[in-house]
Parts: C-alpha cells; structure tokens; sequence
C-alpha cells in the first residue's frame, strides 16, 4: 500500500469505532491492565515533582513514583506504573532503566513481551546511544501505529512547567528507534 491508502485505511478504521482496545493478536493481552496502568500514570501529572536522572520507582505501593525528595526519572516512573520496584531482584538480575528494558523487550523477553505497534497503557523504550539517555515511556492516545501521545518523566517535561511527568505526542520517539512491550504477566499463557 502507498502512503495515502494506509493514512486512509487508518482514517476509515478510526471512524468506524476502531479502538487499540479492541484489536486482533496472536497473544491474549489483559487489556484492563493496561487500562488501569494508563490511569496511574495520568495521576500522576498533576504531581509537582521534578526529574532527577536514577531517582524514584523505588517503592510499588507509593502514591506518586517520586522519591523522598521529590524526584523521578523516566524509568523510575515506568517502574512505579508498573508496580515494581525498579532495583534488582531474584527473578530479574537487571535494573529497571531503560536500555537494560530494551534489551529485554528485542532480547529473552523474561520481564517484558514485544508488541510491533504501540496500544494504549502498554510501556516503550529506546536505549542509550553514545553519549544521550535513553528512555522509558507509557503509550496513552494511540491515533494510529505512526502518531500516539505518551505520558512520561522527562527533564524537557519538567523545564516547560516545573513538573516532571505529562502526556504529550509521542512520534518522535520512533525516530529514536523505540520498541513497545506489555509485561510478560499481562499475557496470558
């Protein structure tokens, strides 16, 4: 197909009610999961917490993934939405950052599971290159596989407003070869 036939055909899907919560896979995703994990994240948009590069995520059953002193960054917020510690334990010998992830998501996938196109409330990751950060992300609005919003921790989010964590068009990350993952217990056997 050209182009203009897929802008179409995603066009056409759209108005007839398509909606990434209701699509065909060949793995059985618990899709409520996703639901309430999207909801966490959003929550904590409104929190006035700042980025701080290696901080937060450390503790699952906090209200807001910062830290004591108020910091987070992005994978210490896909950490915490998650539900997970972001530190290394039995079952996974990795920390929660971001290219450790993407090498799980393209690698064994023992933690997380390959999507191809992203889904509303799944996680995304783009690894270290040279000398910049990598990052960690929760997909939110999903208009088509090429133009989706996100919601993450990020120090541009927290430039703009002095709040680390928003949602926001999340295209760019394709270009920074980003994968998307549902975890490994979201998908049925």
């Amino acid at each position: 197909r050209t182009d203009s036939s897929k802008r179409f055909q995603e066009a056409a899907d759209l108005a007839r009610g398509w909606s990434p919560f209701r699509f065909e896979t060949p793995m059985k995703i618990n899709l409520e999961t996703l639901k309430s994990r999207l909801a966490r994240a959003r929550s904590a948009i409104l929190d006035p917490g700042r980025y701080g590069l290696g901080k937060g995520g450390y503790d699952p059953k906090s209200d807001t993934p910062y830290d004591d002193g108020g910091y987070c960054d992005c994978t210490g917020f896909v950490a915490w939405v998650a539900g997970v510690s972001r530190r290394p334990k039995a079952s996974r010998k990795w920390w929660i950052e971001s290219t450790a992830c993407y090498r799980d998501i393209v690698g064994q996938e023992t933690v997380f599971r390959r999507i191809e196109q992203p889904i509303p409330g799944c996680f995304g990751f783009y690894p270290d290159r040279g000398k910049k950060q990598g990052h960690g992300f929760i997909v939110a609005d999903v208009r088509s596989a090429n133009d989706f919003d996100i919601v993450d921790c990020s120090p541009s989010n927290d430039d703009m407003d002095g709040k680390a964590v928003d949602e926001r068009n999340g295209t760019w990350v394709l270009g920074r070869g980003a994968v998307f993952a549902v975890l490994a217990q979201d998908v049925a056997k």
